[in-house]
């Protein structure tokens, strides 16, 4: 399917360890492709709420203002420069236990999950190149 600039779109969709990540980087370089991973997103806000106080070991729900703040984050990824800069100066820190262990609070929440869907398709349009997106 083509994008806003008619820009080829290649998703890639799987279960976890099914090798979408080794699929998705092959046909992205083979292709000269932006590759997406939807999963990054989650990443990127668990990291963002860790420096915003959450603590993934108190094991509770996130607050409603932790809800809000991490929706209105997701809302801010919407330049590829943006995602670039983010991965290429955390790149460590989105790896890390804190950020895994923090991602899941916030992957499952609605409002979360609209601001990242929202993010993701604005992204797809504004590439002027092929896009393989990863995840769901």
């Amino acid at each position: 399917m083509p994008n806003a600039y008619q820009q080829p779109v290649i998703a890639i969709d799987g279960t976890s360890a099914s090798g979408k990540s080794t699929l998705s980087a092959e046909i992205a370089r083979a292709y000269g492709a932006r590759r997406l991973e939807y999963s990054l997103f989650f990443r990127l806000i668990a990291l963002h709420m860790l420096g915003q106080g959450f603590d993934p070991s108190a094991q509770t729900p996130p607050t409603p203002d932790q809800i809000h703040e991490a929706a209105r984050y997701a809302g801010t990824l919407t330049s590829w420069e943006t995602i670039e800069a983010l991965q290429k100066d955390h790149k460590d820190e989105l790896r890390s236990i804190a950020v895994s262990q923090t991602a899941p609070y916030f992957s499952g929440l609605r409002a979360v999950l609209d601001g990242t869907d929202a993010t993701f398709r604005t992204l797809i349009n504004a590439s002027r190149t092929p896009v393989v997106a990863e995840g769901r």
